[in-house]
């Protein structure tokens, strides 16, 4: 890529905005290789702007989430519910659940039996060897 002006902050910005933070496509509109658009982030300033722009994005799918998550309600001249004009995605409130309620214990849990020499339950393993190993200590007193 040859030699190209460098942009101001606020023009470094507004590509950062127009191709969504993705620093490729930030590279190839400014004209300059993603090794340069990472010798720039080096900088505070230019990092600021750019952790910026993908925090707003971050915000924007939250606020997309969430009306997944509501649903948006048809309303008759009342304010009384008639129906959906989008209903409530169940996928996106057990994403949601799964991952921001975690701290409430919202999590699918999962077990698997697992075994040593493919014969031997990893389970049945450990109670065996805590013995082992109690049983050793017991003999050493």
């Amino acid at each position: 890529m040859g030699c190209v002006k460098k942009p101001t902050i606020k023009e470094f910005g507004k590509a950062c905005e127009a191709n969504l933070a993705n620093v490729s496509d930030i590279a190839i509109s400014l004209n300059v290789s993603r090794k340069t658009i990472y010798n720039w982030l080096k900088k505070p300033s230019w990092k600021e702007v750019y952790d910026d722009v993908r925090e707003s994005l971050l915000d924007l799918t939250e606020s997309r989430q969430l009306l997944l998550i509501k649903g948006l309600m048809k309303l008759d001249e009342n304010g009384n519910f008639i129906g959906w004009i989008e209903r409530p995605s169940e996928q996106m409130i057990i994403w949601f659940e799964k991952t921001r309620g975690k701290h409430r214990g919202l999590t699918e849990k999962t077990e698997q039996e697992l075994t040593v020499n493919a014969s031997v339950p990893i389970r049945k393993w450990l109670e065996e060897s805590r013995k082992e190993r109690a049983k050793k200590e017991k003999n050493k007193k």
